[in-house]
């Protein structure tokens, strides 16, 4: 039962994805009185393998939100001992962040920039620009063994 709540959670966060507000966030999980939303399992889904992904969502959803749950907790743990306070710990957090902050950047960037306009213009050049494009004609002739392939040459260069 848990698991169709999710689904249909998951499956009207995706048709109303365009009209979710801060205030219509879904959660779906309470660890220590800090709530889990239904987003934060989205992004994690992002980083699995794409075999992963393919598969039904309900088939690994709980096991997904256990490992956001299990993840926020080492962090927790990591803070409380300080780690994060560790100079190597510090440098690597600050790297992180920076390259999240850096491909947000850029594929906001890039998506501003893609219109159907402009595919469409880059596909017309594309299409009318056909002698930039060599077209290449071959023929073979597959044999078994390499010497029936050096009788047929030879047969062929005797004419």
């Amino acid at each position: 039962m848990k698991r169709l709540i999710r689904a249909a959670c998951f499956l009207s966060l995706v048709l109303f994805s365009g009209s979710v507000s801060a205030q219509d966030r879904i959660a779906v999980a309470t660890l220590n009185g800090e709530t889990i939303w239904l987003e934060e399992v989205m992004r994690a889904v992002e980083g699995l393998p794409q075999e992963y992904r393919q598969a039904p969502m309900d088939s690994y959803f709980d096991q997904l939100v256990a490992e956001v749950i299990d993840t926020k907790l080492a962090a927790a743990a990591g803070y409380e001992s300080n780690l994060n306070k560790d100079e190597a710990v510090a440098q690597a957090m600050k790297m992180a962040a920076d390259r999240i902050l850096a491909e947000a950047f850029l594929s906001a960037t890039i998506n501003s920039q893609i219109t159907d306009e402009a595919i469409a213009a880059a596909y017309d050049a594309f299409v009318a620009d056909t002698a930039s494009r060599e077209q290449v004609t071959a023929s073979h002739i597959l044999v078994e063994t390499r010497e029936a392939a050096q009788e047929i040459i030879a047969k062929l260069n005797d004419g």
